[in-house]
């Protein structure tokens, strides 16, 4: 599946190709590209003309003359020159509808190839443009000479779209307990499976391991309150800032959040932010408020008045409904406040409404 990733401001766009476990990748899909034919090609002062051996082929025109220049009209809104590079290569201006571009073509390389992409400029607004190369005479300091030679011009009046593609992604739900070490997936109490995180990014910093950082690969609570699943909450990931990443087709999705607090900090030093595809859904949240349903309160249990506070080792659900994914996939951001760690255990993606959830606090 391709799917347009990021709209560039010229009017191009880098194109990401997923292959979903596929070992080969076919891209299909109609050449919107036109090939100026060599007489729309006008040619002023010297040039040398070579024709190939392909009937078929464009002739190379080449000069090291100063100021000889070719010029052309073409439809679109994006236009490509093709030109031969070598060890010889010069400089040329370009003007594009008479207004000179900053940067112009260096036709040297330190090896002589053919069919190169010399010159290019997208986003032009889609009409009727022209464009001109102008040879200087001369080449930079490594060059052995001052050669322009110039192929074909290319142009294209296509406008793109971004899609899902005709594969897309998968639509069933998702489900990931982050940390977890288990070389098989757990089957939770209602039988549905979940599987160890793995597309999850993490800034670790140079060098480190970002498992042994940001994985609590050992359960932190055998027990925890208000679930028949303690599995789904004992595990999780920690960092400042992290993102996990769920690839899915076309449709409008719910995301359910599993959260366990157990932290023995103020709540000030464990809030945290969450975003999805970059929209905030929720600000400064207590975990153990949020389980617990009420604001932040100190408790005290056990013969050793041990401090605790409200809410803490039991489980949190948050749930986010009718989200709709950017571009194939659906990007759940955890964010400490004020240097703090953000946490998260679990994470279910599905189709459809997800059930209920806590209100976040």
């Amino acid at each position: 599946m391709a799917t347009c990733s990021r709209v560039l401001p010229n009017g191009d766009c880098l194109v990401s190709i997923r292959h979903d476990g596929r070992t080969r990748v076919a891209v299909e899909g109609d050449d919107p590209q036109q090939c100026l034919a060599d007489g729309a090609l006008a040619f002023s002062g010297r040039w040398a003309v070579l024709k190939r051996g392909d009937a078929t082929a464009n002739p190379l025109h080449t000069t090291v003359d100063a100021g000889a220049a070719m010029s052309c009209s073409f439809e679109g809104n994006q236009v490509r020159l093709i030109g031969s590079v070598d060890p010889a290569g010069g400089l040329a201006d370009v003007y594009l509808d008479e207004v000179k571009q900053l940067c112009g073509i260096d036709f040297w390389n330190p090896y002589h190839l053919q069919q190169q992409v010399v010159y290019y400029k997208n986003g032009l607004s889609n009409g009727r443009h022209t464009l001109r190369v102008v040879a200087l005479g001369s080449g930079n300091p490594l060059s052995r000479g001052a050669k322009v030679a110039i192929e074909v011009v290319q142009c294209s009046a296509a406008n793109g779209s971004a899609g899902f593609g005709a594969g897309g992604g998968p639509t069933v739900p998702q489900r990931w307990i982050f940390g977890y070490p288990g070389r098989q997936e757990y089957v939770d109490s209602a039988g549905n499976a979940w599987l160890p995180a793995t597309e999850a990014v993490i800034r670790s910093g140079n060098l480190s391991d970002s498992v042994t950082l940001s994985w609590y690969t050992a359960p932190r609570r055998q027990f925890v309150s208000g679930t028949s699943d303690p599995v789904l909450y004992s595990y999780g990931m920690h960092g400042t800032n992290f993102t996990a990443y769920f690839t899915v087709g076309p449709g409008t999705y719910h995301v359910r959040i599993k959260l366990m607090e157990t932290r023995l900090v103020d709540p000030g030093k464990r809030a945290m932010n969450i975003d999805i595809n970059g929209a905030p859904v929720v600000r400064d949240l207590d975990i153990a408020a949020t389980a617990a349903d009420r604001p932040a309160e100190r408790v005290y249990v056990g013969s050793a008045k041990e401090k605790l506070w409200a809410g803490m080792n039991c489980a949190a659900d948050l749930v986010f409904e009718g989200i709709s994914p950017k571009h194939g996939v659906i990007a759940v951001r955890f964010t400490g406040c004020n240097g703090a760690e953000a946490v998260v255990s679990a994470i279910e993606v599905g189709p459809g409404p997800g059930g209920k959830g806590a209100t976040p606090r």
